[in-house]
């Protein structure tokens, strides 16, 4: 009794941790949400900004051009040589090519996308909460049977190495096949199998952390190398 009691006091310190970590995680997430949401309301207001003024020009643009050519039918000696009239109208279209280009470039621009990123994101911060939720219900689930399990020493250490998205079903699993295996091999057999099961978890679960290793000592390295030479 008193190695399961020892074995909560592991198992809630671990779930104390795992939420507060999971709250920073959440708060970072939302402020950066918050901010990207920010930049973009100003990127779009931005393009909209634009967008009016480039309108403006246009209509502007075509007032000139239709004086210009009323101008020419009117009175085309007005306007000297042929040359000139020629520099005119190569100016102007110059300037219409410019606001052509200026128009595909805010047509171009994706302002949609921006609100469809945030809410995949937001869809996944949620999901991600409900994971967290369904974890910290196995957890109660766990310590209310840590007097009378049998195996609570093992559900904890399985609670804490299985990842949260597969906690509850995995120890549903595992418990349903104890069962079984306590009918037809009897209490003590059905022990010694849980308990390998537990070490076979844990055996993937320090393979799975070995992969990481490489990882971590590449980005400490990296660190070292630029704390050093930059």
């Amino acid at each position: 009794m008193n190695r399961n009691r020892r074995f909560a006091f592991i198992a809630l310190y671990f779930c104390r941790v795992r939420f507060f970590l999971h709250k920073c995680y959440m708060r970072l997430c939302v402020s950066t949400l918050g901010t990207c949401a920010h930049l973009m309301k100003a990127y779009q207001d931005r393009i909209h900004n634009r967008a009016a003024l480039l309108k403006a020009k246009t209509a502007e643009f075509a007032t000139r051009t239709d004086v210009f050519l009323r101008a020419v039918q009117d009175d085309p000696a007005a306007f000297g040589n042929t040359d000139t009239l020629r520099q005119m109208q190569t100016a102007l279209l110059a300037e219409s090519e410019s606001l052509k280009r200026q128009m595909v470039r805010i047509q171009s621009s994706n302002l949609r996308a921006a609100p469809q990123a945030v809410g995949i994101a937001l869809d996944f911060l949620v999901e991600k909460n409900a994971r967290m939720r369904s974890y910290f219900e196995s957890f109660k689930t766990l310590m209310a049977g840590r007097d009378t399990n049998p195996n609570f020493c093992c559900d904890v250490v399985l609670w804490i190495i299985i990842p949260s998205a597969d906690t509850e079903a995995a120890l549903g699993d595992l418990e349903e096949e104890y069962r079984s295996k306590v009918d037809s091999l009897g209490d003590a057999a059905a022990r010694r199998w849980y308990l390998k099961q537990t070490a076979h978890e844990g055996w993937s679960y320090a393979k799975s952390l070995a992969g990481w290793i490489p990882r971590i000592l590449g980005v400490v390295t990296l660190w070292h190398y630029v704390r050093r030479h930059f």
